[in-house]
């Protein structure tokens, strides 16, 4: 999701990614989606508003050389709301 007014990425199933999600638009909707055997789940770059809402993250992907793992990365979001996941 990146830079799209009002954008929604809900009911999904995603997996075998580096990163699951990532959310670019400020005030973008997450929600409902199963993001498995990724090494991130979601990451929420520096946006504002941003909703990450009951997803399903499981299951890390140690296939990638990185040792890099997290659920949900913010990175350097503001007013997030991550609720339920």
């Amino acid at each position: 999701m990146d830079d799209f007014k009002a954008a929604v990425f809900s009911y999904n199933e995603l997996s075998d990614y580096y990163i699951g999600l990532c959310t670019e638009t400020d005030g973008a909707v997450n929600k409902n989606n199963d993001i498995h055997d990724c090494c991130i789940g979601n990451f929420i770059d520096p946006v504002k508003d941003a909703k990450c809402l009951d997803n399903k993250i499981t299951r890390w992907n140690k296939d990638y050389s990185l040792d890099t793992a997290a659920g949900i990365t913010l990175g350097g979001a503001k007013n997030a709301l991550v609720k339920g996941n």
